[in-house]
């Protein structure tokens, strides 16, 4: 799987939930494990990486390389919406499993990634990077947006700053909670696939093959599966079959995500770029 599909499960996240936090009390717990630990190996993966491009004559301007620096800007946006909404839902139940904690942990673990691949960008010659990483915090704050409103729902605990902070521009957040509400009106699935086609056209071309595709595939059946299937039925953004297998396991969320997917094939490597 590759980072754009993480964002566009970060979609169904952020366009859902307010269902999410309503319906959903108990996070799973098998799928927060799965998360957290699906989180660790990737991020054990790309530190080992770091570290050789970090070596004095490593070549950045390898495909090995982008693959790298894609995937860790691209999936910024699905762990931060992500962290933001376990620590709404904590927010929002008392809850005591520390969903929130955990997702902060993964998140804070990403964000030690950027911070270390930043100077090895400075002195790739490929400077698309700049814009890729422009891009995926704008959809960052774009899917933060529609988690600002839950802030204020009936029997919410949680100030505006439980969704702000995660922000990569507070005030453009703001501004797209905004724009989100022209959605009100349309259903969960329309804007989804809006969301869906406006993001692969404002990201084409920034495809390359992935580094931990099985491990993000994981990722993306354990933050569906943390709050249960019942809450996808209710807005209608997953197929009836997905969710019956979803109740099974966190790990058969693999095949229903190729089969989400596979209606969307991503561009070959090496697809012309911006």
């Amino acid at each position: 799987m590759h980072a754009i599909e993480l964002v566009d499960v970060a979609g169904v996240l952020s366009l859902g939930a307010q269902s999410l936090l309503d319906d959903c009390p108990q996070i799973a717990e098998d799928a927060l494990t799965e998360y957290w630990t699906s989180s660790r190996c990737r991020l054990d993966t790309w530190g080992r990486q770091l570290r050789t491009y970090s070596s004095p004559g490593a070549d950045l301007d390898c495909g090995e390389f982008r693959s790298l620096a894609e995937e860790i800007l691209l999936s910024e946006a699905h762990t931060r919406t992500l962290a933001a909404l376990c620590v709404l839902h904590d927010a929002r139940w008392d809850a005591a499993n520390g969903a929130g904690a955990i997702a902060r942990n993964a998140l804070a673990g990403h964000d030690e990634a950027v911070r270390r691949l930043r100077p090895l960008l400075s002195q790739s010659p490929d400077k698309e990077f700049v814009h890729i990483q422009s891009r995926a915090r704008r959809w960052t704050d774009l899917l933060l947006g529609y988690l600002l409103p839950c802030c204020s729902a009936p029997g919410s605990k949680s100030p505006d700053g439980h969704v702000i902070e995660f922000a990569c521009d507070p005030q453009r957040v703001v501004d797209f909670a905004f724009d989100a509400g022209a959605h009100a009106g349309q259903s969960a699935v329309d804007v989804q696939r809006l969301l869906s086609a406006s993001l692969r056209m404002t990201l084409r071309g920034s495809y390359a093959e992935p580094v931990c595709g099985e491990t993000n595939q994981r990722i993306a059946g354990a933050s569906l599966g943390l709050f249960g299937p019942e809450a996808f039925d209710a807005f209608g953004v997953l197929r009836s079959t997905w969710v019956r297998r979803l109740e099974r396991s966190t790990d058969e969320t693999l095949g229903m995500l190729d089969g989400l997917f596979a209606e969307k094939p991503l561009a070959a490597p090496g697809a012309k770029r911006f």
